[in-house]
């Protein structure tokens, strides 16, 4: 059961009710740290996704101006899609709000979940390796992003490197965030980037609730 209420064009739920227990390290984990929730969709989750994400339109990895338009992004080498909430993925979005609820005690942000996530693909090559450099994901025209949720989608054999990096004070589970299915979750302000897939392909699924632009604490 979740509490909901109206905000603009969202709606902000405060109130989530997760099915797995938490985590003990959960109770030690600040607003600086990250954390990963290992087996979060398991491995046929997880190709049933990148079915999903490799149907839609497939774009070239481009950034966001402060007007709010695309542009070319010397930073990022990676292919991208959008994915909505639908029937057929509905079942994806309820899974990433359960996870949300950790997110949202731990943080103590307001939350507004997203209808959409992107899905990334990084295919590499040693000629050309793809990768996602050091950036902020709530620094993109104005958009109140508060929680990114970052799913690895691949088996950690179908690739070399493409390693997800963040400058944190203290990362649970950093070991575990390879692992296909599992989960790490940051605020948005912490600098993160994903390492040079130098063979193989790498997909991600990533996810950004949103929330009120007054600080975000609930």
């Amino acid at each position: 059961m979740s509490i909901a209420m109206s905000v603009g064009s969202g709606t902000l739920v405060t109130g989530y009710q997760v099915e797995q227990a938490e985590p003990e390290y959960l109770k030690h984990t600040k607003v600086c740290d990250a954390f990963t929730l290992p087996n979060s969709f398991t491995p046929d989750e997880c190709e049933r996704i990148i079915e999903i994400g490799l149907a839609n339109e497939v774009l070239s990895g481009l950034g966001m101006s402060d007007d709010g338009k695309f542009k070319k992004d010397a930073g990022r080498r990676c292919n991208l899609s959008w994915v909505g909430r639908h029937d057929q993925t509905d079942w994806i979005f309820q899974r990433l709000e359960n996870l949300l609820a950790y997110a949202a005690r731990v943080y103590g942000f307001a939350l507004c979940p997203s209808n959409r996530f992107q899905f990334t693909i990084y295919k590499g090559s040693p000629l050309k390796p793809k990768f996602y450099g050091w950036h902020f994901d709530n620094a993109a025209g104005g958009d109140r992003r508060k929680i990114a949720i970052s799913v690895n989608l691949s088996s950690p054999k179908a690739y070399v490197g493409g390693r997800l990096k963040i400058r944190c004070h203290k990362w649970n589970g950093w070991d575990r965030a390879k692992e296909q299915g599992s989960a790490t979750l940051f605020p948005c302000y912490l600098k993160h980037m994903a390492s040079p897939v130098w063979w193989g392909t790498r997909y991600s699924l990533v996810f950004w609730p949103t929330g009120p632009n007054n600080g975000g604490l609930v």
